[in-house]
């Protein structure tokens, strides 16, 4: 590492003015090919990646025929109004060009059209009728429209103008333009009906490969192998970023102890992670562009995306339509590959680490709100689902209680209705024995009103009865719409004791009057005194639905007034017959 080698490595600035080692790239060759082809291209990348550079040795390669024209947007400034944005611009192409007409002349003369209008006429009119061959205008730093007013939208729409005017102005084929910046297209121009991007050629500005930086070897070391060897040594810390493989390139020629293992390591802890790093202008531009240069209230959310990307299991993919993402590819911090995103280099992932990241994260209030609200409900969701577990397991138990204490209650009026059928049998009196069975009669009824466990069905209780009388009744009477023991399967007494009321599968509801039953019990159905009751006594007295809970299908009342048989009028159903038929006895009048 002589004194000679040392002007080879141009690090920061075009390498051409610093008279370092231009290393060609696969973007050197389509540039240079869209140019001779009169195509509209544009170079956006990540800044210190060599755009200038490739600009001014594309221009070199140029044919002679082909004029090209530099201008650098910096030169014009940012505290300009639109007339010194166009004029300056002018200016230059003008003096790069050596035009006869006077710039300030012509656009005084030009007064009466817009500032975008005459702009594009001294192109056309001055320019190409001047210059007989192509022209290319390359525009480098194009991203300081950014903080220019919006007036320089119209400059990006004229253009693409003149390029779609091309169909009706064949000169304008000789016109081209190359744009040059740090920018994504979306942010110098929203509008994809007006922006030039959309038909311009993408040139893309890739990392040196090894292949492509072995002509930074030949300064390296004392031999050609050695000079190798710490090239690649130098890749596996900058993975070929331009500024940075030349910046560990530049600083090795400057070592004046010879090479060894813990040469670059101690070279790359000095240069990017000791106090001096913060004199790094390629760092300092990236940590710019993570914190203050987001976009305005998206440092966080920009700041995750990075989070996502280091931590490279997660895979993120690349999007061209996020501008986060474009945002964080234009800090250079990270690149694409084979459609994920990934950290660019060693000396990004360990200057951009986690613990950066943390100690720069915004606290986000919204999100942290967001959680919160999350977690709360969570909690809530859950407490709602442990007091439900628990009500409703209470009330299985108590429901469970409640019916067996009602099983064993019925089981009881079973117990006396049998004990009053078999002292029924028991007595030859007729009174007596009447008596008994009408006694049985009435414990039966009371047992199978109980409410029991449902694998404990009316039929099975009436099954147990061993009153051939009582069996008889039920099983042979025609009790007008209850046809059979299978339909008839509820009863209840109303609360002075003197009406039953009976449900049926048939969907009716009856009410009978005791004198009847106690006169069936006691002469039989051929009594014709029982015959009189049966034809005049059984009827379901008029009532009202005051208050009553209407729901589900229709129930059908058979309403037989004092013998004569009314159609059946149809009601909402509550939810059983047997509810209905309580009601009816707790808000019927009997009529007399």
């Amino acid at each position: 590492m002589t004194d000679q080698t040392k002007t080879i490595y141009a690090v920061g600035g075009t390498v051409q003015a610093k008279g370092g080692i231009y290393i060609s790239r696969q973007a050197d060759e389509e540039l240079l090919a869209h140019c001779r082809q009169g195509n509209y291209a544009y170079v956006l990348n990540a800044r210190q990646m060599g755009k200038s550079s490739l600009i001014a040795h594309t221009c070199e390669r140029l044919d002679d025929d082909i004029h090209t024209v530099n201008i650098d947007l910096t030169d014009i400034g940012t505290t300009i109004n639109e007339e010194e944005f166009y004029l300056g611009i002018l200016t230059m192409i003008a003096d790069e060009l050596d035009l006869e007409s006077d710039i300030y002349d012509w656009w005084q003369a030009q007064a009466h059209l817009g500032k975008t209008q005459r702009f594009s006429r001294y192109l056309r009119s001055v320019v190409l009728e001047e210059i007989a061959g192509p022209v290319i205008i390359f525009i480098d730093e194009i991203d300081t429209t950014l903080s220019l007013p919006s007036f320089t939208d119209d400059f990006f729409a004229a253009i693409r103008a003149l390029y779609n005017a091309r169909a009706t102005d064949p000169a304008l084929a000789r016109l081209s333009f190359v744009l040059i910046g740090v920018a994504h297209p979306g942010d110098l121009i929203s509008d994809p009906a007006r922006t030039p991007f959309n038909i311009g050629e993408r040139i893309i500005l890739r990392d040196f490969t090894l292949a492509e930086a072995e002509p930074l070897a030949g300064g390296l070391g004392n031999d050609a192998s050695e000079g190798t060897r710490i090239l690649k040594e130098i890749f596996q810390w900058t993975n070929g970023h331009p500024y940075l493989t030349l910046r560990l390139c530049d600083a090795l020629t400057n070592k004046a102890a010879a090479y060894n293992d813990w040469t670059l390591p101690a070279l790359v802890e000095t240069l990017f992670f000791s106090e001096e790093s913060a004199k790094d202008s390629n760092l300092e531009f990236v940590r710019d562009k993570l914190t203050d240069d987001a976009p305005p209230g998206k440092q966080a959310e920009l700041l995750r995306i990075y989070r996502r990307v280091f931590l490279s299991f997660l895979r993120e993919k690349d999007e061209e339509q996020s501008r986060l993402k474009n945002h964080l590819k234009l800090a250079g911090v990270i690149r694409a590959e084979n459609g994920y995103l990934k950290v660019r280099n060693k000396i990004y992932r360990r200057a951009f680490n986690l613990p950066w990241i943390s100690e720069h994260l915004p606290f986000d209030w919204q999100q942290f709100r967001r959680r919160a609200l999350q977690t709360i409900a969570g909690l809530l969701f859950l407490i709602a689902l442990v007091v439900a577990t628990l009500t409703w397991q209470f009330w299985q138990d108590a429901e469970a209680q409640r019916l067996n204490a009602n099983f064993y209650l019925a089981k009881v009026l079973e117990e006396r209705a049998d004990n009053a059928l078999a002292a029924a049998a028991d007595t030859a009196q007729i009174n007596e024995r009447n008596a008994n069975l009408q006694q049985a009669w009435l414990y039966s009824l009371a047992a199978l009103n109980q409410e029991i466990p449902a694998d404990k069905s009316l039929l099975s209780a009436l099954g147990n009865l061993h009153s051939r009388e009582l069996r008889n009744m039920l099983s042979t009477q025609r009790w007008t719409s209850h046809y059979s023991l299978r339909a008839f399967n509820q009863l209840a007494f109303s609360p002075d004791g003197k009406t039953i009321a009976s449900a049926s599968d048939d969907r009716t509801v009856r009410l009978w009057e005791m004198d009847l039953l106690e006169r069936y019990l006691a002469f039989g159905k051929d009594d014709p005194q029982f015959q009189t009751l049966y034809e005049y006594s059984f009827r379901l007295l008029p009532y009202e639905l005051k208050d009553f809970t209407l729901e589900s299908a229709p129930l059908l009342i058979d309403l037989p007034l004092k013998g004569v048989k009314r159609p059946m009028e149809a009601f909402e159903r509550p939810r059983t017959n047997m509810d209905f038929a309580r009601w009816i006895l707790e808000n019927a009048p009997i009529e007399q």
